[in-house]
């Protein structure tokens, strides 16, 4: 243990001191104190340990922030191309054909089925039309308080779903399709179909 006596008032200090390496007398500081007896958390910082302390902040920051930012603008988008009976009678199926591509999509997303395909069909839909089948069939299905969900793992482009509904009541019914899919903007398909009992007339 150093004992060092302070030149300025003559009181003799132990390392053990809590003022050292300053002087419990006067608080001059002590001379012939090498830095290893120092404690660390006493020693004065250098210059390279400030900028190494800096610099692994401000990664960590970037780190952070690049991990809450998109990896990229995707642009990819579904779209939906349609048909359905425009007319039938009450009590009878409605067919409603959906083919599910894509447009605006990388190089890779074109190689690879669409995933996670989910398809929603709004709760108003079914106080007027029924739900009788959906082809292929879905990997799952479940209700919510907005609506029915369908979701296929995976679908390649251009897959056709094939709808059909039972028509409850004659009115002007809309049917409105909204569909999700991994790494793309959903997208939708809406179409009326007149539900009457009145014939169709054609023209000669």
């Amino acid at each position: 243990m150093q004992k060092i006596r302070c030149p300025r008032c003559g009181v003799v200090n132990l390392e053990k001191f809590v003022t050292f390496p300053q002087c419990a007398g006067c608080g001059n500081a002590l001379p012939a104190v090498s830095r290893s007896s120092v404690p660390f958390w006493r020693r004065p910082l250098g210059a390279f340990l400030w900028v190494s302390v800096i610099g692994i902040s401000i990664a960590g920051l970037v780190a952070s922030t690049s991990f809450l930012t998109a990896p990229y603008d995707n642009r990819a988008q579904i779209v939906i191309y349609g048909s359905a009976s425009r007319r039938v009678a009450p009590r009878q199926t409605v067919i409603v054909v959906m083919t599910i591509d894509a447009v605006a999509e990388s190089e890779l997303q074109q190689r690879s089925p669409l995933r996670n395909v989910k398809l929603r069909l709004p709760r108003s839909l079914f106080e007027e039309l029924a739900f009788v089948s959906l082809e292929p069939h879905p990997d799952m299905s479940w209700n919510t308080k907005s609506g029915r969900y369908f979701q296929f793992n995976s679908l390649s482009r251009e897959a056709a779903l094939r709808l059909r509904l039972y028509a409850l009541k004659a009115g002007e019914q809309r049917v409105r399709a909204d569909f999700y899919a991994d790494d793309h903007l959903p997208g939708s398909y809406a179409v009326s179909i007149a539900v009457s009992n009145k014939p169709i007339l054609r023209r000669r």
